[in-house]
């Protein structure tokens, strides 16, 4: 028969060094953005930040370290333990997107000012996107493993850097970065970013975009195209707000 499978050709060393160092820049970028705020949290009054928030932390960053420890798996071509791990991912990414839902609606439903409303409602918008994009990147590599184990790279570290997004956030000193003053577009360039790495390596080794990147990338694209339409859009905050009201009698005070 045949071989013509992506998954049947050998795949380039340089291709499984590439994965492992986007894995790590995925590690070093959460722990800049995510790191000073625990450290200070740990330091002050480690109760003052709901223990939601901190098991939301530990899981999304468990779940980091083993796609950082997948990747070094299948550099050192241990491919038959990255699989007996892969069982464990889908155990993390379940408790993250349970988690992060529980928290975006927690924030919903907060009693806050005015303005301050009006931007959790907008951060809502990055959220749901989020999870969205998240459930569809994770399906999508899950199936890339029957037959495309390079689209399936490509889908789990958009998938990673996708989860990024929230550590811009904590990145206030950033120029331009303000959501009060500036809204999210500069959220958005920032974190764009990340991807740069994944554009270049494709068009050095292959001359052209993998086409598992061109659909991640369009994916993207349409999913941040929405929460800029959606950014103090008088509909998108209507809907919010009937999101939270529908919930509120239900979501318990946390």
């Amino acid at each position: 028969m045949k071989k013509t499978s992506s998954q049947k050709r050998q795949t380039p060393i340089s291709e499984h060094r590439f994965f492992f160092a986007s894995s790590l820049m995925c590690l070093t970028v959460a722990l800049i953005g995510f790191g000073p705020g625990f450290v200070h949290a740990v330091t002050t009054d480690i109760t003052a930040v709901p223990l939601r928030i901190h098991l939301h932390g530990a899981v999304m960053m468990a779940w980091l370290l083993l796609f950082v420890q997948q990747a070094r798996l299948v550099k050192r071509h241990s491919v038959r333990l990255h699989k007996r791990m892969g069982k464990l991912s889908v155990v993390l990414f379940s408790m993250v997107i349970i988690s992060d839902v529980v928290i975006s609606l927690n924030s919903l439903t907060k009693v806050v000012p005015p303005h301050i409303d009006t931007l959790i409602n907008n951060l809502f918008s990055l959220q749901v996107v989020a999870v969205l994009l998240a459930l569809t990147f994770y399906s999508m590599a899950i199936y890339a493993t029957r037959s495309d184990l390079s689209a399936h790279k490509r889908y789990m570290l958009i998938l990673a850097i996708l989860f990024l997004e929230a550590a811009f956030a904590r990145m206030q000193y950033l120029p331009g970065l303000n959501f009060l003053d500036n809204g999210v577009v500069m959220a958005h360039v920032y974190h764009s970013l990340l991807f740069a790495p994944l554009i270049v390596y494709d068009l050095s080794q292959q001359k052209r975009l993998h086409p598992a990147t061109v659909k991640g990338l369009t994916i993207i694209i349409v999913g941040k195209g929405f929460t800029l339409w959606a950014w103090d859009n008088p509909a998108w905050l209507t809907f919010a707000n009937h999101i939270e009201g529908y919930i509120l009698p239900f979501w318990p005070a946390m």
